[in-house]
Order: C-alpha cells, then structure tokens, then sequence
C-alpha cells in the first residue's frame, strides 16, 4: 500500500486515525508504533519475543496493521478474526465492535478501497 498522492497534512490526519483507533484496543495503549502512527515499530513490537505469549496484544495489532495494509507483508503475520475473538477480552472485543459499527479504512479513493467516507 503506498500513500504518495496524500498531502502531508493528509498523512498526518491518517496517522491520528489510526493512533486513535489503536488506542481504543486495551492491549495497545502506549505500545510502540501507536502514537505517533509507526506501523514497522507496530509490527516488530507484535513479532517480538515480548508478545510470543501475548495473542490478545498479537491480534490487536495485526487488525491495525491490516487496516493500514491489507495486503502488507507483516512480521508479526496476518490478522485472524477467529483467533482474535478467542483470545480478545471485553475491551478489545469492543474496540473491534466500535469500529466494525463505524468502519473507516485510510486509502485513498482513486485506488476504490475506501469502502466508507465518515
């Protein structure tokens, strides 16, 4: 996924986004890669040893780093719904839930991936 047609200004209100969204998934409030909006140190924090017994936190970051890049090439591997919703609790459970009732997706819409514009 590349975001070279956005303005810096743009970039910048995608990053809020997606820090604010991050931050609504209990596991990821002030882990690496969240605010400021770094999906690489995202990633390498949710492939570290430090997580290999955390799928809950796991989880929680492969859902962001799939909204930034659905077909991304991550570390800490590809997002499982199924896996997720096993291992999630209530908060992260209604993280996913707020956005699930309110998607918002941060491509741009010349590439016809944004599905909503909220």
């Amino acid at each position: 996924m590349t975001y070279e047609s956005y303005t810096d200004q743009e970039m910048k209100d995608i990053s809020e986004k997606m820090s604010d969204i991050a931050e609504n998934f209990y596991d990821l409030i002030g882990e690496p890669g969240v605010r400021p909006w770094k999906p690489e140190l995202l990633d390498k924090w949710a492939a570290s040893k430090e997580n290999e017994n955390d799928p809950s936190s796991r989880c929680a970051a492969q859902f962001m780093l799939s909204l930034w890049d659905p077909n991304g090439s991550w570390l800490s591997g590809e997002f499982d719904l199924h896996e997720a919703i096993s291992v999630w609790g209530p908060r992260n459970i209604s993280a996913f839930a707020v956005w699930v009732l309110r998607p918002w997706w941060p491509y741009d819409e010349e590439n016809d991936l944004r599905r909503t514009k909220r």
